[in-house]
């Protein structure tokens, strides 16, 4: 049986529409860009540098809207949900930490269905955590980890499923030797029924790596210690995704200006592109670029890695601390891919408009194009006016995830609207 999708009249074939080319680098408006009259209007923040207060975060790991307008926030390091009222007040907070039914060890992703119905992906439980939405558990999807774990967003599809680009690596102490790095990341369909059908849709490009030669883990004073493992390379295209109102998908690779139109079932339709030239990285991109990673590491913006080692001795898992020395090894001597990609984020609103957000140089974000849903250009959005929301919204609603001067992080929920 397919899965369950919406109803579609698409023709299948395939075209490249080539769009207006921009003169300038990807990190500024150019001379083919059209730039764009955006009105923003402030509804709300959340997030409270007082401890004790109901929206104070930890680490926000995903935004998401109901059809009702409430902001559903993951915070992650501290395993509950928060529930936002339209009007910024607080509705409710669930989720604990824990290893029973409908708590959470290590949540990733987190989506709201067309009915309500909220999804978390959760590492720890090897799956997908339901609840209704007023925070009570439904029950739980497993996934095989095996075929890839979804990627940090996870994105409704349909009315009873989720799809995301499969990344991560899992490593055994088999003695088998050591494993390789895919040459392709799946994009995923997880059926949240009962049945559980899930299905790869398309095979995503991804460069290829090479895996050390081991990762050693060994318990000290302070708990696991982990050296090896697979290394950090800077400016790495990614593959980005983005699912249109109607099921279908937009696929891009990061390091050129080229979106794929899939069918939602994966099959190509069409592309489009813009000549946007990615910026060459030299000496002055890569010291900026190792410093500006460092020092992130220093005031604990770092690199998120965690890793579960399954062995005689039981599981370990290692988390962000534990894992510090071989992280600022690592960058200290971190490859880079030659070019900084083009493209830094994918997504759609729901009025099915593409937001292609372009990079701005080492660090900084650029300019954001603005597509129609069969991808034709439609204008340019500079930087300092706005950047692609974290997560859109009923009536022209969009949030983002920001963190203030002492690294606090918090929620901005804005209203944004395109003059006819």
């Amino acid at each position: 049986m397919s899965p369950s999708l919406p109803a579609l009249g698409l023709f299948l074939g395939f075209t490249l529409a080539l769009l207006p080319a921009c003169s300038g680098s990807a990190g500024s408006p150019g001379e083919g860009d059209h730039l764009l009259e955006v009105a923003i209007t402030p509804v709300f923040t959340v997030g409270s540098q007082a401890g004790d207060r109901w929206d104070a975060l930890s680490r926000v790991g995903a935004l998401a809207f109901d059809r009702d307008g409430r902001l559903f926030i993951l915070d992650a390091d501290a395993h509950r949900v928060l529930v936002v009222n339209p009007d910024g007040s607080h509705h409710l907070t669930f989720g604990t930490r824990g290893e029973g039914p409908g708590q959470l060890r290590m949540p990733m992703g987190l989506a709201v269905m067309e009915d309500g119905t909220v999804a978390l992906f959760d590492m720890g439980h090897r799956g997908f955590l339901l609840f209704d939405r007023e925070g009570s558990f439904l029950r739980s999807i497993p996934i095989s980890m095996d075929e890839g774990t979804p990627g940090p967003r996870i994105l409704p599809h349909g009315p009873d499923g989720l799809v995301s680009v499969s990344r991560g690596l899992t490593i055994r102490s088999t003695g088998s030797g050591p494993p390789s790095f895919p040459s392709s990341a799946p994009v995923r369909r997880f059926d949240l029924t009962p049945e559980a059908r899930h299905a790869s849709l398309y095979e995503a490009w991804i460069p290829p790596r090479e895996m050390p030669a081991s990762l050693n883990v060994s318990q000290g004073a302070g708990g696991p210690r982990v050296s090896g493992g697979p290394g950090i390379r800077a400016f790495e295209p990614q593959p980005l995704l983005a699912v249109l109102p109607d099921g279908r998908l937009a696929l891009a690779d990061s390091s050129t200006y080229r979106i794929r139109f899939l069918s939602p079932y994966g099959e190509e339709l069409h592309q489009v592109s813009r000549a946007v030239p990615p910026q060459p990285v030299g000496e002055r991109e890569r010291e900026a670029e190792r410093s500006r990673r460092l020092r992130d590491l220093d005031e604990g913006r770092g690199p998120r890695m965690q890793i579960q080692t399954s062995g005689p001795g039981g599981t370990v898992s290692l988390d962000q601390s534990q894992m510090g020395d071989m992280i600022r090894g690592q960058l200290e001597s971190m490859d880079f891919w030659p070019e900084i990609p083009v493209l830094t984020s994918l997504a759609a609103d729901p009025e099915g408009r593409l937001w292609a957000g372009r990079s701005g140089g080492v660090g900084t974000a650029g300019p954001t194009d603005l597509l129609g849903p069969d991808g034709r250009y439609m204008g340019t959005i500079p930087a300092h006016v706005l950047t692609p929301p974290d997560a859109f919204g009923p009536e022209d609603l969009a949030a983002w995830i920001r963190t203030d001067e002492l690294d606090v992080p918090y929620v901005e929920v804005r209203r944004v609207r395109f003059p006819d």
